[in-house]
C-alpha cells in the first residue's frame, strides 16, 4: 500500500493497494480524497470538472497500458 496526503490547493489523500487477483493475478486499487481550497479553483470547477475527468481517465488508462505491456 502507497499513501501520501496532498497539502496546497487541493488537499486531501491518495492511496494505491496492490492485492492478489485470481484471474489476473494482482489487481492494483487507486483511491482518492480531494477537497478544493482555493476559492478561484472552486469558482471554476463548475466548468474544469469535465477537464479533470478527462485528464485523469487518459492518466489511468494510461498506467493500464504501461502495467499491460509490463
Amino acid at each position: 500500500m502507497l499513501e501520501a496526503a496532498l497539502d496546497g490547493g487541493l488537499a486531501g489523500s491518495v492511496r494505491w493497494a496492490v492485492a492478489p487477483d485470481e484471474h489476473h493475478g494482482s489487481a492494483a486499487h487507486f483511491a482518492q480524497h480531494v477537497t478544493i481550497r482555493k476559492a478561484a479553483l472552486r469558482r471554476w470547477m463548475p466548468l474544469a470538472r469535465p477537464f479533470f475527468h478527462l485528464n485523469h481517465a487518459v492518466a489511468m488508462r494510461a498506467g493500464r497500458r504501461g502495467l499491460a505491456h509490463r
